[in-house]
């Protein structure tokens, strides 16, 4: 998720964001984003079709797909029934180690938990796009067979609400069938966020406060640290979690009980050969303060002076007329083009509790702007599927500018920790193969 410039150069703020991308520059790249959605659509129609004659219900086909959709695609009784199983998930005990993760408190704070231990393994490398597939998918299957949604994780298309159109958009506008509402707004000052060697500036948006109305107005956010307000006219610095160096917390122990591990790898998974393989080797975090218990409300911004300007079409054709993984990976968080900065946009645009590149996950809407960003990455895949399909690249160091790292390859194992033990990225690659089998409309 998250902050983004050139590589090993820190940003000088707001002023280098919306001077930029030139526009002149969008318009001269030869690149159709409506035909490469449409090709997409093909590619899909026909990868289903040529398994329909298989007879085998595990195998992904035009029955067995499941269809995730864009927020205002979804009818208001589906919207209903996913806010229920989002609710619901929030509503269920924690699984994660108490030990290791002392603050969690439900379901959500799980999955909250697994991006603060990992978070600063997979951003600005090669694993981004990987492992926030699986993430989310883990998410969407934890609302099915926790919650007993029958339908699919939705996505939030930007696109449709760039620049002050943020503002009116169906996924913000509070009410009983929105993602929620701005924050309230409230008078305060930019943020400077210090995170993975970069210093980024963050604008004020529009809100700032607790949200104002919706189905999330009520929600308790449990781990990360409290965002600084800063005056008007001011400038604070956002807290990074520091590790607590405790012997008894950094004693290995799973982060979930065995027989969670189990049960989530039966029903979610359903790949017994990688049972053991997860019992033996799920992974161990450092105590960090972040896992701590810090109950407050659930906080946005809605940003249109800076970041709700990336979210445009143009944007989007940028991104896409990549010929290369590693370009894909790397222009999407501005380190191949600062000017160029789709997925930090995606989460800063909302602001809040999304400034927070670890705990961001604790804002619902997390899973709608990446299963945006994951839908982005497969139409990509799409225009050259024999290839792309199976393409990794750059390196498991983040901000590699040189590539100086150690190079991603298809036997690299990811760790998610609380929802999650470690799984192989050539597993994570095609979203219509058996082990995920989902589409996007």
């Amino acid at each position: 998720m998250l902050l983004t410039t050139i590589c090993g150069t820190a940003l000088a703020g707001a002023a280098m964001v919306a001077a930029a991308p030139a526009q002149q520059a969008r318009q001269a790249i030869p690149v159709d984003y409506i035909g490469m959605v449409n090709k997409y659509k093909t590619y899909v129609d026909s990868a289903l079709v040529k398994k329909d004659s298989d007879k085998s219900s595990k195998v992904c086909k035009t029955s067995t797909v499941t269809v995730r959709k864009e927020w205002r695609k979804l009818s208001a009784a589906d919207r209903t029934a996913y806010l229920s199983a989002v609710q619901c998930l929030i509503g269920k005990k924690a699984q994660a180690n108490k030990r290791k993760v002392p603050g969690a408190r439900n379901r959500l704070d799980d999955f909250v938990a697994s991006h603060l231990v990992e978070g600063e393994n997979m951003h600005f490398n090669g694993w981004l796009y990987p492992w926030h597939r699986h993430f989310v998918w883990l998410y969407e299957q934890a609302l099915k067979t926790e919650c007993g949604y029958n339908g699919a994780q939705p996505y939030w298309d930007w696109t449709l609400d760039a620049g002050d159109d943020l503002l009116k958009s169906p996924v913000f506008d509070g009410s009983a069938t929105s993602m929620g509402s701005n924050g309230e707004a409230i008078a305060h000052g930019a943020t400077t966020l210090t995170a993975f060697g970069l210093n980024l500036q963050l604008p004020a948006g529009t809100g700032g406060g607790c949200l104002k109305s919706g189905p999330f107005k009520d929600l308790v956010v449990n781990l990360g640290l409290n965002q600084p307000v800063a005056p008007a006219d001011g400038t604070v610095t956002a807290p990074i979690p520091a590790t607590i160096q405790d012997s008894a917390r950094n004693a290995p122990a799973p982060l979930v009980d065995v027989s969670t591990i189990v049960k989530n790898i039966t029903n979610i998974i359903g790949d017994a050969l990688n049972i053991f393989e997860d019992l033996t080797n799920v992974g161990t975090i450092k105590y960090n303060e972040a896992l701590n218990y810090n109950p407050r409300c659930l906080k946005r911004d809605l940003n249109t002076q800076v970041w709700s300007k990336h979210y445009d079409v143009q944007h989007a054709q940028y991104l896409l007329s990549c010929t290369s993984i590693d370009c894909l990976q790397r222009r999407a968080d501005g380190m191949e083009d600062n000017t160029q900065q789709v997925h930090p946009a995606g989460h800063f645009g909302v602001g809040g509790l999304q400034n927070d590149p670890f705990a961001s996950p604790g804002d619902p809407i997390f899973y709608l702007i990446h299963a945006q960003l994951d839908r982005m990455w497969s139409i990509w895949q799409a225009q050259a599927p024999d290839t792309r399909l199976k393409e990794v690249g750059g390196t498991r160091k983040p901000l590699d500018a040189d590539h100086s790292g150690t190079p991603v390859t298809l036997n690299d194992k990811l760790s998610f920790g609380v929802v999650d033990g470690k799984r192989k990225i050539n597993k994570l690659l095609s979203p219509l193969d058996n082990f995920y089998c989902y589409r996007y409309e």
